[in-house]
């Protein structure tokens, strides 16, 4: 959790550019996803943290993006939640 929280500034920079995301990469498919830049450097992160052999698992590669991107929408919602509790205050 802490590597989202450390991630949180940077999603927020980089929010405004979206960009196309390879969910099993290059490689395996051509299907993408639009997320925003911080998202996708943050996915392709935890997509290359994998080993050789992981990667050339294309359904253990898709889950693993799928698996970063509900990472992420928790982690977007709970800043925003954050932020309403601060403004109720």
């Amino acid at each position: 959790m802490e590597d989202l929280n450390k991630k949180t500034e940077e999603i927020k920079e980089g929010s405004d550019i979206i960009e196309e995301h390879h969910i099993q990469s290059r490689k395996t498919s051509d299907i993408k996803t639009p997320i925003c830049l911080a998202c996708h450097n943050y996915i392709t992160d935890k997509q290359n943290s994998l080993s050789v052999e992981q990667r050339n698992n294309s359904k253990l590669l898709a889950l693993k993006s799928i698996l970063s991107m509900l990472e992420l929408t928790c982690e977007h919602f709970r800043f925003l939640i954050e932020k309403e509790i601060e403004n109720g205050k």
